[in-house]
This record gives structure tokens, sequence and C-alpha cells, in this order.
């Protein structure tokens, strides 16, 4: 095999790795949040926590509510993507505004690949 051969089949090896592209990372985001606020009705009628750039399903997170000048409630451990009803029923009777911090949120891909996402920080207001 020459020499122009040789580097012909390396490059030909190597062409699908050179193009291949790296998966986006997901983003997730509080889908009734508007930026980093959101209503508390919003928030009760839809709850869920969904990722931005497709192909990732969010399986579970720690959801902690921090109203202004009050202690803290939770953390809450929720599985799945929306806030659970007992979350929900602290959402309706908390003192707003408050601050919500949903973080350790875990999504998986078509991989089956479990990935920890960036944390969410909103002001929830009445």
């Amino acid at each position: 095999m020459n020499r122009i051969a040789f580097f012909s089949l390396v490059m030909l090896l190597m062409s699908p790795c050179a193009f291949a592209q790296k998966p986006k990372d997901p983003q997730v985001v509080l889908e009734a949040a508007n930026g980093k606020t959101v209503s508390r009705a919003k928030l009760i009628t839809n709850p869920k926590i969904i990722e931005r750039n497709n192909g990732y399903d969010v399986k579970e997170f720690v959801l902690t509510f921090v109203p202004e000048g009050r202690d803290i409630i939770g953390p809450f451990i929720t599985k799945g993507n929306k806030l659970t009803a007992d979350e929900i029923d602290v959402l309706k009777r908390m003192h707003v505004p408050a601050k919500v911090v949903i973080e350790e949120i875990i999504v998986t891909g078509s991989d089956g690949i479990p990935r920890t996402c960036n944390t969410i920080f909103a002001k929830v207001t009445e």
C-alpha cells in the first residue's frame, strides 16, 4: 500500500468520528415560568419541569421553597417531572413572595444514561 492510499484509508476511517456531533447538554426549566419569575397560580396549574433541548426525560429532582422572612420549607425529593400533590398543597398555603430552588435534577436521554442538570432558581409571586 502506497503512502497516499494509506492516508486516504486513515482519513476515511476517521471521518465519521471527525463529524460526529456531541449531544447537547440538557437544560431544564419550569414550564410555567417566564424567565426567573412565576406566579403561584401558573405554577399550581402547570407544575412541570421540562428539558428544552428535547430527547431528555426528567426523572427526579429536589424541591425547596424559601419564603421571604420565613423558614425554609423542604427539601422534597420528587420522582417524575412535576410537583406532587403535597408540594402543590404547600405552594397554595405558603407565604409569597418566595424563592423556589429545584436542584439535583436527574434526566435520561435515549441512551439511558442518567445526567444531573443545572439548578433552577425562580421567584414565586402572587
